[in-house]
């Protein structure tokens, strides 16, 4: 998109007159009394300007220190991409300002908001350059602001094109920040408020309340967890086991579950227990006594 029919409003800020007038923008000469070519192009990235930003304004130094201006008015969290045409070729140094003013308020006493260091490029005939100018806020510590998304909203792929266009609130993909997706293990996830939750399937839970684990426990064939989270099948004397969402018991050698109650594991010893010796069904008769599962 040329800057000629883009609705961004170009003006001349600031500038000397010079002895060269070609295009829409004044130029300075400084250092030669040969101005170079201005037929070249460059393609600014803007990004999600933010609310005391009405105003920017790109300053491209050329060969010879042919400097040019232009302002680009912009509205709060807009994105675009603008063709600046009529540019030196050859190696030119591009750099930024943001005013909260208006352009037309814009004068040179006038203090940025946002400042980006200068990005120096090579501008060819025919091919624009493109060129992104990393804002930060002016007078401060250098912290990088990059015109930040309103909050609760990012540019996660990183075109400036698409904008602010993830919404870190509702995104199961970016959820409350870009890249953090959502486990769906054995259920549906969804994102509220910049956090992930997760609807389980039947027969499956999210036992440990990490909502980045999933529903990973499978409620029919886990004996810590079988049918229920809290429900945990007995291993005293046996290897506990869960099917259907059932316990059930297989006792080790010497021992049983003479009750039928899986949930009190194979809890007599058949070598030593007068009640059960050798087997569930046999009895020790007055007062005798088990010795390695017989009566004595």
């Amino acid at each position: 998109m040329g800057w000629e029919n883009s609705p961004w409003r170009f003006a001349p800020v600031g500038l000397e007159s010079g002895p060269d007038r070609r295009g829409p923008c004044r130029t300075t000469e400084r250092g030669t009394r040969r101005a170079p070519e201005l037929v070249g192009t460059a393609q600014i990235a803007i990004v999600a300007a933010p609310a005391n930003v009405q105003c920017i304004v790109i300053t491209v130094i050329g060969p010879a220190n042919v400097t040019i201006q232009r302002s680009i008015g912009v509205k709060a969290g807009q994105s675009t991409l603008e063709m600046l045409s009529g540019l030196p070729l050859g190696s030119d140094a591009f750099a930024g300002a943001a005013y909260s003013a208006t352009c037309s308020g814009v004068t040179p006493n006038t203090a940025a908001n946002f400042v980006s260091a200068p990005v120096t490029t090579t501008v060819v005939s025919g091919t624009p350059a493109n060129v992104t100018l990393k804002m930060q806020a002016a007078g401060g510590a250098n912290v990088a602001v990059d015109f930040p998304c309103p909050t609760g909203t990012a540019n996660c792929d990183g075109n400036p094109a698409h904008g602010c266009n993830v919404n870190l609130n509702t995104d199961k993909n970016n959820c409350g920040a870009c890249g953090n997706i959502c486990a769906s293990v054995n259920g549906t996830a969804t994102c509220s408020g910049g956090m992930c939750s997760i609807t389980c399937n039947p027969g499956f839970a999210n036992c440990d309340g990490n909502p980045a684990h999933g529903c990973n426990v499978n409620l029919n064939t886990d004996p810590a967890h079988c049918s229920s989270c809290t429900n945990a099948c007995s291993s005293v004397n046996a290897a506990p086991v869960c099917s259907g969402g059932t316990c059930s018991t297989t006792c080790n050698p010497g021992f049983g579950n003479c009750d039928g109650n899986p949930a009190h594991g194979c809890n007599v010893n058949f070598n030593t227990d007068p009640a059960h010796c050798s087997s569930c069904n046999i009895s020790c008769v007055g007062a005798q006594t088990c010795v390695s599962g017989g009566c004595q």
